[in-house]
């Protein structure tokens, strides 16, 4: 009996353990709690119902996914620590949002080879030449032309206010803008300001902009800070026209901006309700508490994305995988996108929306 116990037991561990090789592992880091926590919920929800939606088919060339979430408060320090327990748990490949936790764990991603697919804008994570990145969202050189083409193409001759945070996202974006609205069309803002921390109290600049003649203001800040900013400046009586980029989405501009929010012009992705690919992706995710929420959609886009390259190269492999992703296009909730051999990827453009009466629509210059 005790022999055929112990035989028992080493069959179901044989089992277990074939079952486990046969999973692929997954990490991925994104903000559940600090400055944009709201929007790791969105992230949470897409790549959720994405992962369960890949799983219920089997899973990409017959093995399915399980997926790893740590919070990486879209912080540097930490983000480095999620990396290291990632890389500890021996990962198949890597997923992040925040461009901070890119520039800071890429280079660790790139020394272990695990394929790292990210969101992140940072103009650093493809140019460094690392082979294991696939960057399904924006530069912030590609925003930041999107930004300059708004302030100095279609509001011109209006006096311009740039003003940025000091994290790598923000000020690299904003520095990005300038440096085109520079070499692209011989603009110079009349009022640049890098604030050194994410400040609450915007008084003092709102009364500097008002007595300027400022007419148009770029808000480089995280969206605390932008709605604070738009509150304080209709407060005080201040309506210039107001833009901003991507993280300018979420409820949370009008939550705290208020009627100060009116009019904000912003930029981001093609909303996903204009795409028939992901109708139903947004039906699910809106009966769970998700509509209308597109950092969902596209996370949802990402996970596709690796599943594919991972179902093309028929394996997991990071080489295979990586080769796959650089080699093929993907059909996505986004539709057709592919990437470059540096690891920026094609096919989506970015978009100009506005907010109006606590909704956002699409902007037209």
């Amino acid at each position: 009996m005790t022999r055929f116990l112990a035989t028992l037991c080493a069959c179901l561990l044989l089992s277990f353990a074939a079952r486990a090789a046969d999973t692929i592992k997954l990490g991925i880091g994104y903000p559940m709690s600090g400055e944009v926590a709201s929007l790791g919920a969105d992230v949470r929800a897409g790549f959720d119902l994405a992962l369960e939606d890949i799983n219920a088919k089997g899973g990409p060339a017959g093995r399915k996914i399980e997926a790893q979430f740590e919070d990486d408060v879209c912080d540097p320090k930490t983000g480095v620590i999620v990396a290291g327990r990632f890389i500890a748990a021996k990962k198949d490949a890597v997923i992040h949002i925040c461009s901070t936790v890119c520039m800071a764990a890429g280079p660790l991603y790139a020394e272990e080879n695990i394929p790292f697919f990210n969101m992140c804008n940072a103009d650093g994570i493809t140019a460094q030449g690392f082979g294991n990145v696939a960057r399904a969202w924006m530069s912030n050189m590609r925003v930041g032309g999107a930004l300059a083409a708004l302030a100095a193409k279609h509001l011109p001759k209006k006096k311009l206010a740039v003003l940025y945070a000091a994290d790598a996202y923000s000020r690299n974006l904003g520095e990005d803008m300038i440096a085109v609205l520079d070499k692209e069309y011989g603009v110079k803002p009349d009022f640049t300001l890098r604030l050194a921390g994410q400040e609450q109290d915007f008084s003092s600049i709102i009364t500097q902009l008002k007595d300027g003649g400022i007419e148009t203001v770029y808000l480089g800040f995280w969206p605390k800070g932008i709605g604070m900013f738009l509150r304080q400046a209709d407060a005080a009586g201040y309506r210039p026209q107001f833009l901003s980029n991507d993280v300018a989405n979420g409820d949370e501009i009008i939550k705290i901006g208020g009627a100060g929010s009116d009019g904000l012009i912003f930029t981001m992705p093609p909303d996903p309700k204009d795409f028939p690919e992901a109708a139903d992706v947004m039906k699910a995710l809106a009966a769970k508490g998700f509509a209308g929420r597109p950092y969902a959609v596209y996370s949802y886009m990402i996970a596709q994305i690796y599943a594919q390259a991972v179902e093309k190269a028929g394996s997991a492999a990071p080489d295979a995988v990586m080769k796959a992703v650089k080699g093929n296009a993907f059909d996505t909730v986004a539709g057709k996108v592919s990437f470059t051999p540096n690891g920026d990827m094609t096919g989506l453009e970015m978009q100009y929306f506005q907010w109006r009466g606590g909704k956002y629509a699409p902007w037209k210059p």
